[in-house]
């Protein structure tokens, strides 16, 4: 059972069911629409046709045989159109009815070969030829697309009809069966195209398949690709933030301080803009931590830092922990007048805040001391001793007995 089944599928071609309907449905759909085509192509040798048989002139006998002709392109011309109403229907309206459109594909190609038929009969007593059936037979292979199975049903039926009807027409035997030969060559012959036809139509459809699924796998996986490429480039941005942030403070580090300047330090040469650096440092912070904790001295710290970070401009400047009880204020294009307004209000802010710290030798409270340097970069100058020449101003602030803001130029250190 299983052998006549592989042997019937290879016969006629079956198709397999995970896809049988999307083929089916895309293959009836092409031909209903090929069909419509070659209908409406035919309709102007119909017309033609009538026209000429109703032009030549007729006695009784050619009377009788011209009006069954004009009858027979009368059906015809009448199928057509009413096929035609049919696709045009199909077309606006998106009907995917496949049992439907096969019923009327299949009723189409029927009555185009009956007609065939008839006509070739109706040759027999003048011509006797089986030029128009043969062509009908060939044309059906070509032009509908249809299961084997069905077609080859189709090609029967209507061989069969020609046989059985044709010694009615044909008075010559050996005529006959000439004509039943060579018409049964061609029905086979036309099965045959037609079956290859459809097979190569389903393998193509297969191949459009596989490549869409790959496509869609590929664009999937593209998809995915991004999307974890997405969520990699937002990790390794957060990293980088870490990277860039003091734990302690919620700062900048100084790795991202050092960034930040080389870069403003370039742009800075480039446009010959001045940048003003700042230093702070916590007054006898080490007594702090000694005496308070280092949980306070933390505190502290923390304080500091939310309370700085509102003194600055925070879309151009860069504030950071450079270590320790020591920040850092980068002021990009300010000249030395406006860092030193900017080092005051930094100053007056912590002095403001009272923190408690009765064991500092200048106050009762947590006091900075500032350093800071102005300079317009030249590609002579060093980022290294541009900080060499705030760190000492920062000593000279400290010097002064604290709490103080100390300014030295780049040259003063040269």
């Amino acid at each position: 059972m299983t052998n006549f089944r592989q042997l019937w599928d290879r016969i006629f071609v079956s198709v397999p069911n995970k896809f049988k309907d999307q083929y089916l449905e895309k293959m009836y759909l092409n031909t209903a629409n090929r069909l419509k085509l070659i209908s409406i192509f035919f309709i102007f040798p119909q017309v033609f046709m009538l026209f000429v048989t109703s032009m030549k002139s007729q006695n009784w006998i050619e009377w009788q045989v011209i009006s069954a002709y004009k009858a027979m392109y009368m059906v015809m011309l009448l199928a057509l159109m009413v096929y035609i109403l049919f696709a045009l229907i199909i077309q606006r309206t998106k009907v995917k009815n496949v049992p439907l459109i096969r019923l009327v594909i299949v009723s189409d190609a029927t009555l185009l070969l009956l007609w065939d038929v008839a006509m070739t009969l109706m040759e027999q007593n003048s011509y006797g030829q089986i030029i128009s059936y043969v062509s009908g037979v060939i044309f059906v292979a070509l032009a509908v697309f249809v299961e084997p199975i069905i077609m080859l049903f189709i090609l029967a039926v209507m061989q069969g009809t020609f046989m059985i009807a044709l010694p009615y027409f044909q008075p010559s035997n050996s005529i006959a069966s000439s004509h039943i030969l060579n018409t049964t060559i061609a029905v086979i012959g036309a099965w045959l195209i037609s079956r290859v036809f459809f097979k190569h139509q389903l393998r193509d459809f297969q191949h459009c398949l596989v490549i869409k699924e790959k496509n869609e796998l590929l664009s999937k996986n593209m998809l995915q690709l991004e999307q974890l490429n997405d969520r990699l480039h937002e990790a390794n941005s957060t990293l980088e933030e870490l990277s860039y942030r003091d734990e302690l403070s919620g700062l900048s580090n100084v790795r991202y301080f050092r960034k930040v300047l080389e870069t403003e330090w370039e742009r800075a040469i480039l446009h010959k803009l001045p940048m003003t650096l700042l230093m702070l440092d916590i007054d006898f912070f080490k007594r702090y931590n000694d005496n308070y904790g280092h949980l306070s001295g933390d505190a502290c710290i923390r304080m500091i830092a939310n309370a700085l970070t509102m003194c600055i401009d925070q879309s151009v400047d860069v504030f950071a922990r450079y270590g320790g009880e020591e920040f850092v204020i980068l002021l990009p294009n300010k000249t030395s007048e406006e860092g030193k307004r900017v080092a005051n209000i930094v100053r007056q802010r912590i002095d403001d805040l009272k923190i408690t710290h009765e064991h500092s030798l200048i106050s009762n409270h947590v006091t900075i001391s500032i350093g800071m340097s102005t300079i317009t970069p030249t590609k002579e100058n060093a980022v290294e001793q541009f900080i060499g020449v705030v760190d000492k101003a920062l000593y000279k602030a400290k010097a002064a007995g604290r709490n103080k803001v100390a300014f030295l130029t780049y040259n003063e250190n040269n």
